[in-house]
């Protein structure tokens, strides 16, 4: 069995192959007093035994992990950084210790030291459980990063640049709440579109809406930040695309007008205005997107063209819900943002983009917590299901089938032994 199948399978993915043998005090090395220390919860004992052990041999990396890791229970960010920095060193392929590094930078609040810790866990590409989580999480610290960021434009804003465009919210012309956010989803699909244009810049949406988050703050406590300085100046935007969205009620129809201001020197470009169907949504915004990069100087390619042309959805309604799940991550209500987007695939099953936005959604400390104490389990729970398959072939003339990523071994039943029952213990390594 790969050892990735049983990762997974350890992580409930594919099923529980043992229980009870994910608890914290299993990733730990030692026996004895340590043991007993870290089984009890008393972290200050277990370091002391740590540094004790760590003096006699340096070299051990699990040991310096899992100091690290007790230092983590402690608060003591400062030194599970450096126990767990110095282990990384002696234990590269330790997959545990990007993921308590991560821990480590968010306790001291060095939120891009942990999204580039979380970046180099091997498993946060594709599809499964794992992966999502930590999409999730580095998404979560992102936002974290520009929040940070919007005092530091609004404090010394960047110097304005002639190929960076700011992306408004349109503003939504319609008293019925069932629109209040595609101004929002509207941005965020112009802006995937707009990053095609080869030589733009785009300014993310996560970041306007960090800087206007912290604008509305100033504001309440009685200090305008926009009387001196704009809002696409303080992001250094040479450029900014605004306008309106009309649905017109009873018709199906819809309309936007928008418009392009120079920022630099404060001209505002001739505003346009196109309609249609509602059905034909992304097809007008394709048509922004093309009208603004002709006016803007850019001649697109057919690979950018093909790559604008790309439609998320055929539903509005499931991009309503995706508008909507956008608003809801933006207020942190991350539950019912991963509703919205189930939502949103539920009403277009191929909004793929609905899809992997709502498994970004999950991403908690705890889920880090968990996924970490799975990769220090996992050296001892390879050891106990190699024994428990080879216990396994014993029993069976045929190998054990598989099922999905790992293999069931529920199916196992012995032969030739009548109605005798054959206990396997796979508690112990």
């Amino acid at each position: 069995m790969k050892r990735g199948s049983r990762f997974l399978k350890a992580l409930g993915v594919s099923g529980a192959l043992v229980a009870g043998t994910l608890m914290l005090s299993c990733g730990f090395s030692g026996r004895g007093p340590l043991d007993d220390a870290l089984d009890g919860g008393r972290w200050s004992e277990a370091e002391s035994l740590l540094v004790e052990r760590i003096e006699t041999d340096p070299s051990d990396g699990s040991l310096l992990r899992d100091l690290g890791r007790v230092r983590l229970e402690q608060g003591n960010y400062d030194g599970a950084v450096d126990a767990l920095t110095r282990a990384q060193t002696l234990s590269p392929d330790d997959d545990s210790l990007p993921l308590l590094l991560g821990l480590a930078w968010e306790g001291k609040g060095e939120w891009e030291k942990a999204i580039e810790a979380y970046r180099s866990y091997p498993r946060t590409m594709g599809r499964t459980h794992v992966a999502r989580a930590m999409r999730g999480r580095i998404t979560r610290l992102v936002r974290k990063v520009y929040a940070e960021r919007a005092k530091e434009d609004m404090a010394e804003p960047a110097r304005m640049a002639p190929d960076v465009l700011a992306v408004r919210y349109f503003d939504v012309l319609a008293e019925v709440e069932t629109y209040g956010n595609l101004g929002k989803g509207l941005a965020e699909q112009l802006i995937n579109d707009l990053s095609h244009v080869e030589g733009l810049f785009l300014v993310e949406r996560l970041r306007f809406e960090a800087l206007t988050r912290e604008i509305e703050k100033s504001r309440s406590a009685g200090f305008d930040p926009l009387a001196a300085l704009s809002l696409d100046a303080m992001l250094g935007a040479g450029w900014s695309l605004g306008g309106t969205i009309t649905p017109l009620e009873g018709k199906d129809e819809i309309r936007f007008d928008y418009y392009i201001v120079n920022n630099i020197t404060g001209e505002i470009g001739t505003p346009s205005s196109i309609s249609g169907r509602l059905d034909d949504f992304f097809e007008l915004e394709k048509r922004i997107v093309y009208s603004v990069a002709e006016e803007l100087g850019y001649t697109l390619g057919s690979t950018e063209r093909e790559a604008i042309g790309e439609i998320p959805t055929s539903s509005f309604q499931a991009f309503l819900a995706y508008c909507d799940a956008l608003a809801a991550e933006d207020e942190g209500d991350f539950v019912r943002a991963a509703n919205l987007f189930d939502e949103a695939v539920r009403l277009d099953p191929i909004f793929f983009l609905a899809q992997e936005r709502g498994e970004r959604t999950a991403g908690t400390k705890e889920m880090v917590t968990d996924i970490a104490k799975t990769e220090m389990e996992a050296p001892v729970l390879d050891r106990r299901l190699s024994r428990l398959e080879t216990t396994a072939s014993f029993l069976s003339p045929t190998p054990l089938p598989d099922v999905g990523e790992g293999r069931d071994l529920s199916t196992v039943r012995p032969l030739g032994l009548g109605s005798g029952t054959v206990t396997i213990r796979v508690n112990e390594p």
